[in-house]
């Protein structure tokens, strides 16, 4: 209940993980039948320990339909002159992610530039991943490039609870 109290906003099974995580082991003490258990539950680990969330890419999808400029060639990879939106499913662990945003810099030159290189997920809570598919990040325009290049985007995340994450890196690999 303390715990509860302390992290309001945390999910039942963002607790629950929490309270498994900062047990103190009884390996080589006490072992029950069948294994089960995860140790002694320590309260006051419990309370002193941050809740913090790791966050992770579950998938990421390159938007480049012709809607969104007559060069795009609708092949779901990065082209030349295409302009393109990445929707990016993200998904927590360890505690709840609460109005997590995320920005998304590169410094390679085969990206000119991105419109809007910040985006709010909301809440991602354990076990539900989330996608930005209402609001992508765009409109990436990619400027000319010989198609030899993979291209290295950077996730900095920032949540509630003074969460922040300076980046989960990650290649778009370019179509050769």
């Amino acid at each position: 209940a303390l715990l509860m109290t302390q992290n309001p906003r945390q999910s039942n099974q963002a607790i629950r993980d929490h309270l498994d995580n900062t047990v103190t082991s009884l390996a080589g003490l006490f072992q029950p039948p069948g294994g089960e258990g995860y140790g002694l539950l320590n309260a006051a680990n419990a309370l002193y320990t941050t809740m913090t969330p790791t966050l992770s890419i579950e998938l990421i999808e390159i938007d480049d339909n012709t809607s969104l400029s007559a060069l795009n060639d609708d092949d779901g990879a990065l082209d030349t002159n295409e302009i393109v939106q990445f929707i990016i499913t993200l998904s927590c662990s360890d505690a709840d992610a609460l109005n997590l945003t995320a920005t998304l810099p590169t410094t390679d030159p085969d990206v000119e530039q991105i419109n809007n290189a910040t985006v709010n997920f909301g809440d991602i809570l354990i076990g539900q991943p989330v996608a930005n598919g209402v609001n992508p990040f765009g409109n990436i325009v990619m400027a000319n490039s010989d198609g030899a290049n993979n291209i290295l985007f950077n996730l900095a995340l920032t949540a509630d609870g003074g969460f922040f994450n300076n980046g989960i890196d990650f290649l778009v690999l370019e179509p050769r």
